[in-house]
């Protein structure tokens, strides 16, 4: 192929791309007004209706396109993410929109206030390690044991303490599908985490301090942020790339995500996600999961605190 040649198809494509922004701009307009037009509200089912009446809307004139499919589903879904986007701007009324800790229904169990914290772990040198980092972040901590694991669990579970350790990760294994099945069992939720290395520091454990019910993490905590979760992805809905391209989108960075086994949740093809974000952006995808993959289940906002030698 000749330069010229070469020359004449760069100013082709570069003349369609100053093209097709125009169009973009245009789409995302009418887009937002379709957002508008939603009326805000709180999600629910009901919204989730007139969520999918708007996919409508938009993809409609997509279905007898020429233009081969696999662009109509990315196009598809840059518009639910915008969106889902303009949703969370109109969502919830004056004066701002909810925050993710809203979104998520995170409250203060009734009577926790002057609960102390408790802590219950099974003891031995390295959640003992754990303990110490954690005990960093609280005011007054105080320790409980467990003979076993499940007695850890129970603890918090019955409220005769407010959080438990156990180990979650490892460098060697990945996640503790073991420890991960009790955490849904006992319907725990991160508060915190930490990785506590071996003495040869080669490798680590990852331990979290659990709470039943979401939190928001200890104001003493700093350290990076942590949106978990849980979701499966049915056939025709939302699929794992929609909410990673989302995800990224709204500006959070992927941690993880693990293929959870059967045991959690009593059904194979779940998935588990970590991505850490700051808090512009989170409460968008929030919204995106909400009325995208609705039968996500939060893990936690939490905070990583790094490690420990």
């Amino acid at each position: 192929m000749t330069h010229d040649r070469l020359s004449v198809i760069a100013e082709n494509l570069s003349a369609l791309s100053s093209e097709a922004s125009s169009v973009i701009e245009r789409r995302i307009a009418h887009i937002y007004g379709l957002a508008r037009a939603f009326a805000g509200g709180v999600l629910s089912d009901a919204l989730r209706s007139e969520y999918a009446k708007l996919l409508e809307i938009i993809e409609r004139p997509e279905q007898n396109s020429p233009v081969p499919e696999h662009f109509v589903r990315l196009s598809s879904r840059a518009d639910r993410i915008a969106l889902c986007g303009f949703i969370y701007e109109n969502l919830g009324g004056q004066p701002a929109p909810p925050s993710a800790e809203k979104l998520l229904g995170c409250t203060q169990p009734e009577g926790e206030g002057d609960m102390p914290n408790r802590i219950c772990y099974l003891h031995n040198y390295f959640s003992d390690k754990a303990y110490n980092v954690f005990a960093e972040a609280l005011e007054n901590p105080t320790v409980t044991y467990a003979t076993d694991f499940t007695g850890v669990c129970e603890d918090v579970y019955y409220g005769r303490a407010k959080y438990c350790i156990l180990p979650v990760e490892s460098s060697a294994d990945g996640m503790l599908s073991g420890f991960r099945t009790l955490v849904g069992k006992y319907e725990l939720n991160y508060s915190l985490t930490c990785d506590i290395h071996t003495q040869d520091g080669e490798d680590f454990t990852r331990f979290a301090l659990l709470h039943r019910g979401i939190v928001p993490p200890p104001g003493a905590a700093s350290g990076e942020r942590v949106f978990e979760f849980s979701a499966s992805f049915d056939d025709g809905g939302a699929t794992l790339g929609d909410v990673i391209d989302a995800a990224e989108a709204y500006g959070l960075k992927l941690r993880h995500v693990s293929l959870l086994p059967a045991s959690y949740s009593g059904r194979s093809g779940m998935y588990d996600l970590a991505f850490s974000y700051e808090e512009k952006g989170l409460p968008e995808f929030i919204v995106f999961l909400s009325l995208e993959v609705p039968q996500f289940e939060a893990l936690g906002l939490y905070t990583h605190l790094g490690g420990s030698d």
